[in-house]
């Protein structure tokens, strides 16, 4: 990509004199919603960057930094874009973001990485602006005082194994209802069960069956029964597996079976 060759190898201060509000290379699609204006595009870059300010920008950054910026930015971005997921799946908006009008946030914010992924729009929903918009669109709670606050307080590991499986982020109702099922989950299980491998477990039991299962079709309150009951069973498993090897992050026998199983 032309635009990342000349740019992926500067820094935050570099880039920060390169940004703009339009390219050569960018075009509207032909059909569609409102065409946002020069002057919105410049008022969003103001507010993520004072933002991205409050965290330490432009100088280095550290987790917390970027956790803040990430949980304050998704509101900001969601709030600033809202279109239909079909509009926000096509992939050219988000690097044009980050390539063109905040590439010195989009750095900042992922400074020891030189991968594309983190700059070019994707599917898998990798891109620097692009997974915070699908953190607030699948996560948030309508009807509530802050709709974003599940998705602001989620663990980065925990919201990427929802959100970077286009199977399971395409569907926001499952998505959803994962997500708010394995926090409560997660938060009330005994110390011996792991959170990160709760997660990664129960997202992989349901994209496995995705296949074969239509979980759509699913009443709501089943969904979320079936959810609870699939991650109550992988809590026990870890806590089977470490009484036995002390380790609830290895995969046993029993839960590779359990993958498997029609149970």
């Amino acid at each position: 990509m032309q635009i990342w060759d000349s740019i992926h190898s500067q820094s935050v201060v570099e880039l920060g004199k390169a940004w703009s509000t339009d390219h050569e290379s960018a075009f509207f699609t032909a059909t569609g919603g409102t065409r946002i204006s020069a002057e919105s595009l410049e008022d969003l870059r103001e507010r993520l960057e004072e933002t991205a300010r409050k965290s330490g920008f432009p100088e280095t950054s550290d987790v917390a930094g970027r956790r803040r910026f990430d949980q304050s930015s998704m509101a900001i971005l969601h709030d600033a874009f809202s279109i239909p997921v079909a509009e926000a799946a096509k992939v050219g908006m988000w690097s044009f973001l980050a390539l063109v009008l905040m590439p010195d946030i989009a750095r900042w914010r992922f400074p020891d990485t030189d991968s594309l992924d983190r700059f070019k729009g994707n599917p898998a929903n990798r891109n620097v602006f692009q997974r915070l918009w699908w953190r607030a669109e699948l996560f948030r709670t309508e009807g509530t005082d802050d709709p974003y606050l599940m998705a602001a307080t989620m663990r980065e590991d925990a919201a990427v194994q929802i959100i970077e499986r286009p199977g399971i982020a395409s569907d926001r109702r499952l998505a959803f209802a994962l997500a708010s099922i394995l926090l409560a989950v997660e938060r009330d299980m005994p110390a011996a069960a792991n959170g990160e491998t709760l997660w990664r477990d129960v997202v992989k039991y349901f994209r496995q069956r995705m296949p074969v299962v239509d979980f759509g079709s699913w009443h709501y309150d089943e969904l979320r029964s079936h959810i609870e009951e699939i991650a109550l069973r992988f809590v026990d498993e870890m806590i089977r597996a470490d009484a036995e090897t002390g380790d609830a992050k290895k995969d046993s026998w029993r839960k590779m079976d359990f993958y498997w199983s029609g149970d």
